[in-house]
C-alpha cells in the first residue's frame, strides 16, 4: 500500500463532478477493493492505493465495474503475455521499437488541463524486422506508466492521433483480425484509462483495409468519437489546435526526440516495476466461477456445441449491398439465425457448429433461403464427412500442411476488386513440387483456408470472390495428380456446399500444359461454370476485367506481392490453430441422417473410372 498522490484542485473537481470521487471515502473503497481482490484465489494483481484508484477512477466509482476491469487487465496479460504483459524494458528489440518514436505521449494535455494527448506513429517499424506483437507490447508498457503516474490521462482520458503516413501494406498485413480484436478489447475493457476520441491522419490508401476491419469492431459509442481526417491538418487541428502539437507539426508541444529522450529514462526507471509484474496475472485453475471465453471472442476457437458468437457489424458499403443483393433485413438476422440453429439441432444426423457468425455465413452465401441454407450447411459437412481428404485437413500431418503453406501458392490480395467488391485469391497453379506434395492436398488445404478466410473476410462473404489462376507453373506431373473426378468433387463443393460465391475465374500465363488439363477436364465441368472462365493470351485481355491496380506485383498490379503476403496463410492457420483441433468434432453421422440427400457416391463414380489420361 501506499499514500495517494493528491490532485490539483482542477482535477479533483473534474474527478469529482464526473467521476463520482468523494474524497472522504477514497480510502473506504480502496479498502473493499482490495479485500476483494485478496478474495479472489485466482488473481495475484498490484495492491498499491495508486494502482487500484486508477480503476476506480477509470469505472467512475463503480466497484463492480472495477472488479471487473482488472480481472480483465490481469487475465488478457496471463492469457497473451507477448503482447500484453512485457516484464523485461531493457531488451535491444524492445528499445528499438520505442526509439523509432511509435508512441509518443505529449507534455502538455489538451487546452492545458484536459485530455493527455498520445500520438501513435503508425508504420515506423521495419515490417520484416519486427512483429506487429511486438510493437504493441511496446505501446502496453508505456500505457502501464501512463497508469501510474499521469493524473491527466487518469481523470480527463486520452485524445489518441493515429498518424498513419509511413504505413505500408507491410504494416497493416501484420495486423491480423484476431490481433486487432486482442488490442481492441485490451483498450477498452482493461485499461482504465478513459479513449475520449480517436483521430486519423495521413492515412494512405491502404490503409483502408485495416480501417474497415477495425470499425465494426468499435462500440456505436467508440465510432462516434472516431474522426478522419485525411491528410488535412485543419481538419485535426479543429479538435486538437496546433500548439498543442509537437514542433515537427507546426505545434509547441515538445519535439519528437525530447520526448523519446524524457519517456526513455522513464522506462529506465520502472525496470524494477516491470520485473516484479511477472509474479501479478491470474491462475485458471483457481478461478471460482466463469470468465469470457476470449479464445471464443477473438476467433480461435468454439468449444461447445451451442457456443454463440457476436455477429461483427458490415461497414456500410458491405451492409448496403447485404440488403439490396443478399435480402438481408439487419432487423431480423438474429431471428434468421436462431431459426438455422434450431432446424439444425432437430437433425439427428447434423453434428455442426451452430456460432452466429458461422451461421450467418450460410444465410448470406444464400440470399437468406433458410431452405437454401439447410441444404448448403448439410452438404458442407457431407462432403467433408465423406471426403476429409479433399475438404479437410485431417488425413495430413502437421509437418506437411505447414510446408505446403509457406509456399503461398495461394494468396487472397489485400484490396478488393474496386475497392470494395470481391475479394479476388491470386493461386499459383502447380507451384509446389510434384514429386513431393500432391494436387489432393494442396487443394485439401485451400479449401480449409477458404473456411477460416469466411469467418474474418466480409468483401468474401457478401461480395463473393474471384480467382486468379496463374498457370506458368504447371507442369505434366502436376497434370497427372488432377483427375476429373477430383475436378468434379471440387465444383460440387463450391457450387452444393461453399457458402461464399465464385464470382469468376481468370487463367493467366497458360502453356500447352494447361491446354492438355482443361481438354482433359472440361467434359466434367458444368456449362455455368465455364461461364465464370476466362482464359487470357495477353495482359491486355485481363485487364477489361481486373483494372492493373487490384493486379498483384507478379503480374505488373500494385495491390501487394507475394514478398509483402508472406506465409499469410501460415499465419491464418496459426492463428486458428484450436479452431482447427476442434474441428474434427464437427461431421455428420449418415447412419442416423431421417431423409435422403444427393447419392454422391452415383454422382461421382469410383476412383478407378478414370484410369488412364492421354496427355502426350
Amino acid at each position: 500500500m501506499s499514500q495517494l498522490r493528491p490532485l490539483n484542485e482542477d482535477l479533483q473537481k473534474t474527478a469529482n463532478e464526473e467521476l463520482n470521487e468523494v474524497p472522504k471515502r477514497t480510502a473506504e473503497y480502496l479498502r473493499d477493493f482490495r479485500t476483494w481482490i485478496e478474495q479472489q484465489p485466482h488473481l495475484h494483481a498490484n495492491t498499491d492505493d495508486q494502482f487500484l484508484v486508477a480503476f476506480l477512477r477509470g469505472c467512475k466509482y463503480s466497484l463492480e465495474k472495477a472488479k471487473a476491469k482488472i480481472d480483465t487487465y490481469y487475465t488478457l496479460k496471463s492469457k497473451y503475455p507477448a503482447i500484453f504483459n512485457e516484464t523485461n524494458v531493457d531488451r535491444e528489440r524492445f528499445r528499438e521499437i520505442f526509439r523509432t518514436g511509435a508512441y509518443l505521449y505529449l507534455p502538455t494535455p489538451l487546452h492545458d488541463n484536459g485530455p493527455r494527448i498520445l500520438i501513435l506513429n503508425g508504420g515506423l517499424h521495419p515490417a520484416d524486422k519486427y512483429s506487429m506483437e511486438e510493437v504493441l507490447a511496446v505501446g502496453h508498457v508505456l500505457q502501464d506508466i501512463l497508469m501510474l503516474e499521469d493524473d491527466y490521462a487518469l481523470v480527463n482520458g486520452l485524445v489518441m492521433i493515429g498518424d498513419f503516413n509511413a504505413v505500408t501494406l507491410s504494416h497493416v498485413l501484420q495486423m491480423t483480425p484476431i490481433l486487432t480484436k486482442k488490442w481492441i478489447t485490451y483498450s477498452y475493457e482493461a485499461m482504465p484509462m478513459r479513449i475520449k476520441s480517436n483521430h486519423v491522419f495521413r492515412a494512405p490508401k491502404v490503409f483502408d483495409t485495416l480501417y474497415n476491419l477495425a470499425k465494426p469492431m468499435l462500440s456505436l459509442k467508440q465510432q462516434k468519437r472516431l474522426f478522419i481526417h485525411n491528410n488535412k491538418l485543419e481538419s485535426l487541428t479543429q479538435h486538437v489546435p496546433l500548439k498543442y502539437l509537437p514542433k515537427e507539426y507546426g505545434g509547441d508541444n515538445g519535439s519528437i526526440p525530447e520526448i523519446i529522450d524524457e519517456w526513455d529514462k522513464k522506462l529506465d526507471q520502472y525496470r524494477d516495476y516491470f520485473k516484479k509484474s511477472s509474479e501479478w496475472g491470474t491462475d485458471e485453475k483457481l478461478r471460482i466461477g466463469k470468465i469470457k471465453d476470449y479464445d471464443n471472442i477473438f476467433g480461435a476457437e468454439a468449444n461447445t456445441h451451442h457456443e454463440m458468437f457476436t455477429v461483427k457489424c458490415l461497414s456500410e458499403n458491405l451492409q448496403k449491398v447485404a440488403i439490396e443483393e443478399l435480402n438481408e433485413i439487419p432487423s431480423r438476422v438474429d431471428e434468421d439465425i436462431e431459426n438455422l440453429r434450431n432446424w439444425i439441432l432437430k437433425q439427428p444426423h447434423l453434428k455442426t457448429r451452430t456460432d452466429d457468425q458461422f451461421l450467418l455465413i450460410f444465410l448470406r452465401g444464400c440470399k437468406f433461403s433458410l431452405e437454401k441454407a439447410k441444404s448448403k450447411i448439410d452438404r458442407f459437412y457431407t462432403l467433408k464427412t465423406k471426403h476429409p481428404e479433399l475438404f479437410t485437413t485431417q488425413t495430413m500431418d502437421e509437418k506437411t500442411v505447414y510446408e505446403i503453406l509457406k509456399l503461398d501458392t495461394f494468396v487472397s490480395l489485400p484490396i478488393p476488386l474496386n475497392g470494395d467488391g470481391p475479394r479476388i485469391q491470386y493461386i499459383r497453379f502447380g507451384a509446389y513440387p510434384a514429386d513431393k506434395y500432391t494436387f489432393t492436398q494442396v487443394i485439401s488445404i485451400y479449401h480449409t483456408s477458404q473456411e477460416l478466410a469466411a469467418r474474418e473476410d466480409d468483401y468474401s462473404v457478401v461480395n463473393g470472390y474471384i480467382q486468379l489462376l496463374d498457370t506458368s507453373a504447371l507442369t505434366y506431373s502436376h497434370v497427372m495428380q488432377i483427375t476429373p473426378l477430383i475436378v468434379k468433387k471440387m465444383i460440387t463443393f463450391v457450387e452444393d456446399a461453399v457458402p461464399t460465391r465464385l464470382r469468376a475465374m481468370h487463367c493467366v500465363n497458360t502453356s500447352p500444359v494447361y491446354d492438355k488439363l482443361f481438354n482433359m477436364i472440361k467434359h466434367v465441368l458444368p456449362e455455368r461454370f465455364q461461364q465464370r472462365l476466362y482464359v487470357h493470351s495477353t495482359l491486355n485481355s485481363l485487364l477489361e476485367h481486373i483494372p492493373q491496380e487490384y493486379l498483384p506485383r507478379e503480374l505488373s498490379g500494385k495491390n501487394g506481392s507475394l514478398e509483402e503476403l508472406h506465409h499469410q496463410g501460415y499465419k491464418r492457420f496459426l492463428d486458428y490453430q484450436n479452431y482447427l483441433k476442434d474441428d474434427l468434432n464437427y461431421r455428420n453421422i449418415e447412419s442416423l441422417r431421417t431423409h435422403a440427400l444427393l447419392d454422391y457416391d452415383e454422382l461421382f463414380g469410383v476412383d478407378g473410372t478414370f484410369r488412364k489420361l492421354d496427355i502426350d
